[in-house]
């Protein structure tokens, strides 16, 4: 892509390895703008539910109408597999649900 290019400066410039005299243009050939190169891999939605489950549960329950049902779900599965399981965050999950259906059936139109 062409891009048009100004010296404000009282020095030369470079630009794709032509140099702009000071207070002149030059329209000069740039690479289209890519996005960023992905370096880091983007987390699973399993990675993200673990470091969920290191909150509190206060802060899980905070942010319960954030996550989808999937991940509800996958919170349950992996706070069974831990070494002492949090019956709170069980009944909170348990409840999480119960307001989703019930927003759902008084939503829905008969």
């Amino acid at each position: 892509m062409q891009k048009i290019f100004t010296n404000d400066t009282n020095s030369p410039m470079y630009v794709s390895g032509q140099m702009i005299p000071p207070g002149e243009q030059m329209m000069l050939e740039v690479p289209d703008e890519a996005a960023p190169p992905a370096d880091a891999p983007v987390p699973t939605l399993a990675e993200l539910v673990a470091l969920e489950l290191k909150k509190p549960v206060a802060e899980l329950v905070a942010g319960f109408s954030a996550l989808s049902t999937d991940a509800l779900d996958m919170l349950e599965a992996l706070e069974t597999q831990a070494k002492k399981p949090r019956t709170s965050l069980f009944t909170a999950l348990a409840d999480e649900r119960i307001r989703r259906a019930d927003a759902k059936l008084t939503s829905d139109p008969l």
